[in-house]
């Protein structure tokens, strides 16, 4: 069985914004609900990776959530329902394109979330 990553691996803070979305006439976007996250890393990134709508977008940066040490602890992040939600850090809003469930053998070990 494979170690969780390490706290001191894990600095970050950040809030996942989801549910339903809503724009006002200025196309502000708010989210039905929000979840604090801590003892997330955030990495810059700039890999090219198709969507689930089969488009190409370049990441600007990934969001690892650490299944055993991040907290909320037992938080999931739905493949098919989390791709859209919005996550902000530093102040800085992002949106999920991708997410990566990263398993060690039958056991979710942390999840890899591409943000635009």
């Amino acid at each position: 069985m494979a170690s969780p990553m390490p706290i001191f691996l894990l600095p970050h803070s950040c809030t996942h914004l989801y549910g339903e979305k809503t724009s006002d006439e200025w196309g502000n976007e708010t989210y039905s609900n929000s979840q604090e996250l801590t003892r997330v890393r955030f990495e810059p990134s700039s890999k090219l990776v198709k969507t689930r709508d089969n488009q190409e977008v370049q990441l600007s940066m990934l969001c690892f959530f650490d299944c055993v040490n991040s907290t909320p602890q037992g938080w999931r992040f739905h493949l098919a329902e989390s791709v859209g939600d919005g996550i902000v850090w530093d102040g800085m809003p992002f949106e999920i394109a991708t997410i990566d469930a990263i398993y060690t053998a039958q056991t979710l070990h942390h999840y890899e979330l591409g943000l635009i």
